[in-house]
């Protein structure tokens, strides 16, 4: 058998599975894809590469270009230099060509569609069978009070959401600080672990028993505190609420 030949049409074979879970995990979630290992990175597109080339397959069948599957037998299994298949190929290749770059679009068009319906209808908020790994981002954006073990919002939903002001212990060398402030943004590391968090608005005070202990205002535009000093971590969600005045209010959800 030409290994190196047959590695290359496995490779080829896989390839729709590996683009739709690229395309799957994407945004908020495009570290999980990052994170998994070449054995995981295998079985995880083997799948739906399997369903994509079986489309694709009966697809062409309606073409004058079907796909020959002594061919490929012949690819996989040859011991020495496979003449003929090669003479198919390059008499073929346009065709061979399109089907490749059309299963390939589709696979991501496929990859985002499929993980756009599963966040729509919150399907990896009810069953952890869909559920992403990356665990902060339901945290953070208070996804988490739809898990099923989760008490739910008695009043609101997860959608009225607008607002996190977070309470960040903080270990300095001075001691441990209080910092308060509302959530920009926040960074994972290549281990789906919290790095830092990006607050704004943000004010601290000392809580070591100095008397310093009041709340100061910190100049800037933003402070990014990294998750390795942190000792612990407060959230608390708002939603905006028009006054009969018209004005704007912030309000605990609940």
């Amino acid at each position: 058998m030409n290994i190196a030949l047959s590695t290359l049409v496995i490779l080829i074979f896989l390839l729709p599975g590996i683009i739709f879970r690229r395309f799957y995990y994407t945004e908020e979630f495009s570290k999980q894809y990052f994170t998994a290992n070449l054995f995981d990175t295998f079985t995880t597109s083997f799948v739906p590469s399997v369903l994509l080339q079986t489309g694709w397959y009966y697809l062409v069948e309606y073409t004058n270009y079907p796909v020959d599957l002594g061919v490929i037998g012949e690819l996989l299994t040859a011991r020495g230099y496979p003449e003929k298949a090669v003479l198919n190929i390059e008499r073929n290749i346009t065709p061979i060509f399109w089907y490749n770059a059309s299963i390939i679009v589709m696979s991501g068009v496929l990859g985002y569609g499929f993980k756009k319906i599963i966040r729509k209808n919150k399907l990896d908020r009810k069953f952890k069978l869909f559920r992403f790994q990356n665990s902060w981002h339901y945290l953070i954006k208070g996804e988490i009070f739809d898990f099923p073990r989760f008490p739910s919002l008695k009043k609101d939903t997860v959608e009225k959401i607008e607002f996190v002001f977070v309470d960040a212990l903080v270990e300095t060398d001075s001691g441990s600080m209080l910092y308060q402030g509302s959530l920009a943004d926040y960074e994972l590391s290549k281990n789906q672990e919290l790095e830092h968090i990006a607050l704004i608005g943000t004010k601290r005070k000392f809580m070591n028993g100095t008397d310093d202990t009041h709340l100061h205002t910190i100049k800037g535009n933003l402070v990014v505190l990294p998750y390795c000093h942190i000792k612990n971590l407060n959230f608390t969600y708002f939603k905006w609420i028009q006054q009969e005045d018209g004005r704007l209010h912030l309000k605990e959800v609940s």
